[in-house]
């Protein structure tokens, strides 16, 4: 990820609009995770569970790269329209 699109994305994750996505996500590593935490140690947990939370951080990155990418495309396509 280019360096504006990282410092873009940064910014934005830190509004508010963005607490629900995070919230879902969060929700969702916890209750995947939820048959591990019996199985494993404490520790061997934390390590997991911090991996499946940069993962999904990266992917929403990605994403959010993507998606800005793709709509900047789409305006211009549409400019070259008219």
């Amino acid at each position: 990820m280019s360096k504006l699109f990282e410092d873009l994305f940064e910014t934005l994750v830190q509004e508010s609009r963005y607490e629900k996505v995070d919230q879902l996500l969060t929700d969702e590593i916890c209750r995947a995770l939820e048959p591990y935490k019996e199985t494993m140690s404490q520790s061997e947990y934390e390590q997991f569970r911090d991996i499946l939370f940069y993962i999904s951080h990266m992917a929403m990155k990605q994403s959010f790269e993507i998606g800005f990418k793709s709509a900047v495309a789409f305006m211009i396509d549409c400019m070259r329209m008219d």
